[in-house]
């Protein structure tokens, strides 16, 4: 399938159009290729209107609880349980 932009034509590229959607979106594999070609402009459209940017990292202005000693083994699995989304 080939795009037109203006006169000159290029070729889709829908390993990135696909990416785009997976990443940034919460639509899966299945429900892209269910839709129309307009409904997929239609959304990458809007994508960067919509799409808020999150590292998934808490950032807290906090001290060190205990700072001059190493952290207990249960502060490393819950700082460890925090990236397990990811």
């Amino acid at each position: 399938m080939q795009a037109r932009s203006g006169d000159s034509t290029e070729e889709t590229d829908w390993a990135e159009i696909f990416t785009e959607l997976l990443s940034l979106t919460s639509m899966s594999y299945e429900s892209i290729t269910e839709r129309t070609i307009p409904q997929v402009n239609a959304i990458r459209r809007k994508l960067g209107k919509y799409t808020a940017i999150k590292l998934g990292i808490p950032i807290k202005d906090e001290a060190p609880v205990n700072p001059g000693r190493p952290p207990k083994l249960s502060e490393l699995q819950a700082f460890c349980g925090a990236f397990s989304g990811m």
